[in-house]
């Protein structure tokens, strides 16, 4: 019993005299969070004056505040007298360290892919990017992922290591999209006629570039139709949208130009449906 009571006192003894550091070291960790938090807004309005590409500051503003907590910590283990303990931890932790390799691997894979990101710019704020079977407009970009809007309002976020690692499509990074549709006439219509008549309504849809200019062709003799396409450009930039309205006003303009001339028409190209001309929509 005494054994156990002179051990108690020994340890009280040891944290009374580890309590100036310990204290210490909180001190210097709340320090630097602080500093982290001052430096995040400092490069923030750096970065503003210097008109860098704003899908950045989160991942460079990230780095900024988390070094300066590592640093803290360090600085915070030194005090107490753990530096070399952790540092033996690290290099001998045998299972321990491999597991938290594992689980930190990811996080290193995404951060160093988001540095990556940042040095090579393919893409900015508001540009319509696509990686793998994500699409949507780019809000910002983070340490561990890359924020993006779906068109259907959903709000996705993509890893760094899968944008950095696979196909990365950019629909904005010119500013120009082409978007296309198809239809199909009857074989007893004039295919000319219905390519004018298709360029022609195309050209007035509000949002179709003229140049590039639209283009129509025959792409195939089908069956039971003469396949006909239709290409145009929209400004992806201006529209800041898929630009699916454009080519929602295109397809309407088209099928009323098809109808007022009495061609046998139909947009599934599966059948053809007899529109006469001046009949009621």
């Amino acid at each position: 019993m005494e054994i156990l009571v002179d051990s108690l006192q020994a340890e009280l003894e040891s944290l009374i005299r580890l309590a100036p550091r310990l204290g210490l070291a909180v001190i210097v960790l709340v320090v630097g969070v602080f500093v982290g938090k001052g430096a995040r807004q400092s490069l923030r309005t750096v970065l503003r004056r210097a008109k860098a590409n704003p899908a950045y500051f989160a991942l460079f503003e990230g780095i900024a505040f988390w070094l300066c907590v590592l640093i803290a910590v360090g600085i915070s283990l030194d005090l107490l007298g753990w530096d070399r303990a952790f540092a033996g931890f690290l290099a001998g932790g045998g299972i321990a360290a491999i597991i938290l390799g594992f689980a930190f691997r990811e996080i290193g894979e995404n951060l160093l892919a988001g540095l990556m990101l940042a040095i090579n710019r393919p893409f900015e704020v508001g540009d319509i990017i696509r990686s793998v079977d994500y699409e949507g407009v780019v809000k910002e970009l983070t340490l561990r992922a890359t924020h993006v809007r779906a068109i259907d309002g959903r709000d996705i976020f993509i890893p760094n290591a899968q944008i950095f690692t696979q196909p990365l499509v950019n629909y904005t990074i010119d500013g120009l999209r082409r978007l296309s549709f198809t239809l199909g006439i009857d074989y007893g219509d004039d295919p000319g006629e219905a390519l004018e008549l298709l360029l022609e309504s195309t050209r007035n849809v509000s949002g179709v570039l003229d140049q590039p200019a639209p283009a129509a062709f025959v792409s195939a003799l089908a069956p039971n139709y003469i396949e006909l396409e239709v290409g145009f450009w929209v400004d992806t930039k201006e529209q800041n949208t898929l630009a699916l309205p454009v080519r929602t006003e295109a397809l309407k303009a088209a099928r009323i130009a098809l109808r007022d001339a009495g061609l046998t028409f139909s947009s599934d190209v599966t059948t053809n449906i007899q529109i006469q001309k001046n009949s009621a929509t």
